[in-house]
């Protein structure tokens, strides 16, 4: 059997007491047809050497690629100059420099993908690190199956689906959208968007990752504030535009599509001033209104 070229991609910023795990686990992968990616965004902690460093004391005869950025790019311009540069595989997975990949994650995924034509991207389940590595917990429970571009997803003001990180995604998904916007801020939600405007999401019952929490991570908890929502939209709509463009999707789908791009972007605002509103009457304003917009979605 003939497998496809697998560009393992790892990102890092701030790293440096979590790369060596992440590394190891790259390196774990049992899958014969593989390019391993580790590239810092020119970390000011010595993310760096440290990934030097354990690669000299790690030889390897795998394929595996050392990237310092000389300034910092943020995560994803670092993404595209990486997509352009770097990555050459059929399928992709990206990996975060603080979580630490199963040996299994790559053969079972790129299995999935050869008998599933249809689907586009592919994640999994996930065990809850702290910051030591212990387990804490099993992430939340991610209905196995099959996502897509339905009415369940349709009717809500999320653009995620699926478990913690897309994990894997065939190539062509990237290519018919191109760059991600620098102001864009994240790399997440976008690509699942793309991937269903593709084709589908599958989910699996199997353990890929684990997920690390210490306290920096954007997507945990008030952090996902910092990012800039209306930059967020205006990708979703450029992507949108692109996969009408493409004939991807219907001219009836894509307008309730970019109804809910608008409704996203006034839940997220409304939940933003929510939780820092240090108000009792706005509180109750703001979530009124929020009701108001969970409604609306509802009838797209």
């Amino acid at each position: 059997m003939e497998y496809p070229l697998v560009s393992f991609v790892s990102l890092t910023y701030n790293h440096k007491k979590f790369i060596e795990d992440t590394i190891a686990g790259a390196l774990s992968q049992e899958y014969p047809n593989l390019e391993i990616i580790i590239s810092d965004d020119c970390s000011p902690d010595g993310t760096f050497e440290v990934m030097k460093q354990y690669i000299h004391k790690h030889p390897t005869n795998k394929n595996i690629i050392l990237n310092g950025n000389e300034k910092n790019m943020g995560l994803v311009s670092h993404l595209n100059y990486l997509m352009q540069n770097y990555v050459h595989g059929d399928i992709v997975v990206l990996a975060g420099g603080d979580d630490v990949s199963m040996p299994n994650r790559v053969q079972d995924t790129v299995d999935y993908l050869i008998k599933n034509p249809r689907v586009v991207a592919v994640t999994g389940q996930a065990d809850i690190i702290d910051g030591a590595g212990n387990f804490i917990a099993r992430y939340e429970n991610i209905p196995v199956g099959t996502y897509a571009l339905d009415e369940s997803y349709i009717r809500t003001t999320t653009f995620m689906c699926g478990g913690p990180g897309l994990a894997f995604w065939r190539h062509e998904v990237w290519d018919r959208f191109g760059l991600l916007d620098a102001q864009c801020q994240t790399e997440d939600s976008t690509l699942r968007f793309r991937a269903l405007l593709c084709g589908n999401i599958a989910v699996l019952d199997k353990v890929f990752l684990k997920y690390r929490i210490h306290g920096n991570n954007m997507s945990i908890g008030k952090n996902v504030y910092k990012l800039k929502t209306k930059e967020i939209a205006r990708q979703y709509s450029r992507d949108l535009i692109r996969a009408k463009e493409l004939s991807l999707i219907s001219e009836c789908t894509a307008k309730r599509l970019q109804r809910k791009i608008r409704l996203y972007y006034y839940n997220r605002e409304l939940s933003k001033k929510l939780s820092q509103s240090k108000y009792r009457l706005y509180k109750v304003i703001y979530k009124l209104m929020n009701k108001v917009v969970n409604k609306a979605v509802k009838k797209i």
